[in-house]
């Protein structure tokens, strides 16, 4: 694999654009590695993430409603506490 880093050809360009160019060339080298895998049976496809189904999108939901659920009580305690005390010192 050629390593566009080290490359005299490519000294003009900065460091940092060479190791840049470098990854994406790697990554795609990987990806079309991967998918010709894949294709030939060789390894067997990415599962799929559970939040791409209907249950999955349903619970994700629901876990985001009951934990915004939850900051808001403890926030309204807070306040609640927060202003009892008040209460108590300025009186």
């Amino acid at each position: 694999m050629v390593i566009l880093a080290s490359d005299p050809l490519f000294a003009e360009i900065p460091e940092h654009l060479r190791l840049q160019m470098n990854d994406e060339a790697q990554e795609a080298a990987f990806t079309i590695l991967q998918m010709e895998s894949v294709a030939a049976g060789d390894l067997s496809p990415d599962p799929q993430p559970s939040s791409q189904s209907l249950a999955g999108r349903s619970l994700s939901i629901l876990l985001q409603l009951l934990l915004g659920c939850l900051c808001g009580l403890i926030a309204v305690l807070a306040v609640q506490w927060l202003l009892r005390s008040l209460a108590v010192l300025l009186s």
